[in-house]
């Protein structure tokens, strides 16, 4: 070694310098109003920047302070205060602390408006990467008024995958149009009644209503919902289905005989049964159990991850009513689960018939508790032996982050066995969901028969 430097690093070092120099002067310019040449008035507020740096972030800008209408004072109406500082400061510094979906729409929205491509990119990687249960009717509608389609798209189809869980978490009311769009990707096959929801958004729409004339009857809804186009996507089908709250088919959470008004006008504007008498709720009962519990065998939700099979770990032999408990918990945020694929049990001895009727249970306690957390979900149908089925949960799981939970499952065969054999797999640990990063951890030591699950970022 001569104990001569590398020349080539002094150039960096002299660039890296500069840029600091360069930062400081900037903060202290805008911090200190320093050689600004142009104002924006906020009814009695004046914030004082500098035109080269705004016209070279923002054409909008360009073209207001150098274009042929150049002006140096700009009144500005309809944006918050504090989010257009934030927004200079961006313009400024290139950082910006964006702290919730709300805030992060602001700030797109005034992006929007002088056609900052750079914010533009940033609050909508935050919209993408923050969506959530409780969230998702909003960033719909915000992106359907600035007509982004993918993220509307998005949207739309995870509302209604999750619709249980987004009707029953979210506090945003939402628009009548969103409803009707909601309701016609619906379609027939729901695994949940929706009709409650649909009658409480009418409800809470009259009610908030400037209108003080208008009362809440059944007459008052069926011409909301008309009026909104959301009664003609309303399904005869989804009246089949109880209640996910009470667990009736005349749903009791709402006036019962409101319920049955608007079912009966329903009918006549839809050409739908007439709805049957309290006293015998369910006239159609056979009718009616079998499109319940005789769902196709193998269907499952798209939206379930599976977890990676390794190899048999152990048979283990359940009682009626037994349960088998396997421990979970939410690494990177709360999630919400709506189902899960389950294996059935193994074909008995001497059984001749390669399938039989039967029902799964599935419960969330608290880790070592026995008392669950939210009502249990029962299904009924006819399970194949040796195969795996989609449960649907009744009311969705919401595991806060760090906190341990038991899944309890029990089967019941109606058929004369003792127990049920169910094959038990050392399988794969966690399961992530790569757009929200928050994942379920499984702990189960001696395999488990719980295949895979459908969660979403709460």
């Amino acid at each position: 070694m001569d104990g001569s430097t590398d020349s080539s690093v002094e150039p960096a070092k002299k660039m890296s310098t500069r840029m600091g120099y360069q930062q400081n002067a900037l903060k202290t310019f805008f911090a200190e109003e320093k050689y600004t040449d142009c104002t924006f008035i906020f009814s009695d507020v004046e914030i004082k920047a500098h035109k080269f740096m705004l016209a070279c972030s923002s054409p909008v800008f360009e073209s207001m302070f150098y274009g042929i209408m150049a002006q140096s004072t700009v009144k500005v109406k309809d944006i918050n205060l504090e989010n257009f500082k934030e927004v200079l400061e961006f313009i400024y510094f290139e950082t910006i602390n964006i702290s919730s979906q709300e805030h992060a729409w602001d700030l797109y929205s005034i992006a929007s408006i002088y056609l900052i491509e750079d914010l533009l990119e940033v609050c909508l990687n935050y919209i993408n990467a923050n969506l959530s249960i409780s969230n998702l009717l909003l960033t719909y509608e915000y992106a359907e008024m600035f007509n982004i389609k993918d993220l509307k798209n998005r949207c739309m189809d995870d509302i209604v995958e999750y619709a249980i869980g987004v009707f029953d978490t979210s506090n945003y009311h939402m628009k009548g149009s969103t409803l009707a769009c909601i309701c016609k990707k619906m379609g027939f096959d729901v695994n949940y009644n929706p009709i409650p929801k649909i009658f409480q958004w009418a409800v809470d729409e009259i009610e908030l209503s400037d209108d003080d004339s208008v009362e809440v009857t059944p007459e008052s809804i069926m011409s909301l919902l008309k009026k909104e186009g959301v009664l003609k996507y309303i399904r005869y089908t989804w009246f089949l289905k109880p209640c996910n709250r009470c667990d009736d088919f005349l749903c009791q959470c709402l006036l019962q005989s409101v319920y049955e008004d608007f079912y009966v006008s329903l009918g006549k504007a839809s050409g739908a049964p007439a709805r049957p008498n309290h006293k015998n709720a369910i006239s159609n009962q056979n009718s009616m159990q079998e499109y319940l519990q005789n769902p196709p065998r193998f269907w499952h939700h798209g939206s379930c991850r599976f977890r990676k099979d390794y190899k048999i770990a152990q048979r283990i032999d359940l009682q009626e009513d037994e349960e088998y408990v396997s421990s979970v918990s939410a690494i990177g945020g709360p999630v919400m689960i709506f189902g899960m694929m389950v294996d059935y049990g193994m074909h008995p001895v001497r059984h001749k018939d390669m399938d039989c009727k039967g029902s799964i249970t599935v419960r969330l306690c608290l880790e070592g508790s026995d008392e669950s957390i939210v009502p249990p979900t029962t299904m009924e149908c006819l399970f194949f032996y040796n195969h795996s089925v989609y449960v649907t949960l009744k009311c969705p799981f919401l595991l806060e982050q760090h906190v341990l939970y038991d899944i309890r499952i029990s089967y019941n065969a109606w058929v004369a066995v003792r127990n049920i054999s169910v094959i038990c797999y050392f399988r794969s640990n966690q399961l992530r969901d790569t757009r929200s990063h928050r994942s379920v951890m499984f702990y189960d030591t001696c395999g488990s028969p719980i295949r895979g699950l459908s969660f979403y970022a709460a």
